[in-house]
């Protein structure tokens, strides 16, 4: 074999284990998860969003966006439950004062909905 007849079969070699390092590296990372959550969600596939969000929380369970994340697939399943326990645990783990403040005021819209709601 010459050596330009051997370039597609390096190539091939290199490229796919550049891809097991890219996977092996995705699956470790839970911004890679929130990620496809996001991806889910705008979807509108919220059980899969769900899951992968459940993935990024099971990697680092102070990362609020996760937990942010489960709260809108659950409104958007009219689970107003389960948006607000996850929207209370997004601001809980929020590091940063605008970040709570912002999780609060969804939190208090999103009481304000369901209290409205309950006599329509």
């Amino acid at each position: 074999m010459d050596s330009i007849s051997a370039v597609p079969v390096l190539f091939s070699l290199f490229s796919s284990k550049l891809e097991q390092q890219v996977h092996n590296k995705r699956k470790t990372n839970p911004w890679y998860f929130i990620m496809l959550g996001n991806e889910a969600t705008k979807a509108d596939n919220q059980r899969e969003a769900i899951a992968l969000f459940r993935q990024a929380l099971a990697l680092d369970s102070n990362i609020h966006e996760a937990w942010f994340g489960l709260a809108k697939s659950h409104f958007a399943l009219n689970n107003n439950i389960k948006a607000a326990q996850y929207l209370e645990r997004a601001r809980r783990t929020a590091s940063l004062l605008p970040d709570k403040e912002r999780y609060q005021h969804k939190l208090s819209a999103l009481n304000q909905l369901t209290r409205v709601c309950r006599h329509c």
